[in-house]
């Protein structure tokens, strides 16, 4: 047990790693505004869609350090919704990386109905998730196409308009 001299010795250092811990949530909150302030000002002043969402991924690419991303849009025929690859992507040495390239191939060929796998229920629930291992998702419906590429986390978020 800890001496009341002990623990007032040791307050000022636990004082400064909680000023610390705050100051550098503070720095983190700070970049995701000003994340989310650059990609609303580039959507702004973009005539297309397209480009706001290379953009965006762009940032965000750059921001966490991802070496992919993709875009998945909802398109209507017949009535029915499905989501479909939009072409959009972001890849970092895509060009010398077959393990993207086949999961650029095998995405591109994936058309998913709102509900159905992972990114299905994201946009029918208009919620974003978040996985460590999306092979260990039941739900990832390219998991069967995937096993051996070194895709692992994956994040699915939905873009709400209106």
């Amino acid at each position: 047990m800890m001496s009341a001299e002990e623990k007032s010795k040791n307050q000022p250092q636990e004082e400064e790693n909680d000023f610390a811990a705050m100051r550098e949530m503070v720095q983190r909150e700070k970049e995701r505004l000003q994340l989310l302030q650059q990609i609303s000002a580039a959507a702004n002043e973009t005539d297309s869609v397209e480009e706001a969402f290379r953009i965006a991924l762009d940032l965000v690419c750059e921001y966490t350090k991802w070496p992919l991303a993709h875009v998945f849009m909802p398109q209507k025929e017949d009535g029915a919704v499905t989501l479909v690859s939009s072409g959009i992507w972001v890849c970092d040495d895509c060009e010398e990386n077959e393990t993207f390239n086949f999961f650029q191939e095998v995405t591109a060929a994936t058309t998913i109905p709102p509900g159905e796998g992972w990114l299905g229920r994201v946009f029918e629930t208009r919620k974003p998730s978040w996985s460590i291992n999306v092979l260990e998702e039941d739900d990832f419906l390219r998991n069967h196409r995937l096993q051996d590429l070194n895709v692992r986390a994956g994040f699915v978020f939905p873009v709400l308009v209106g």
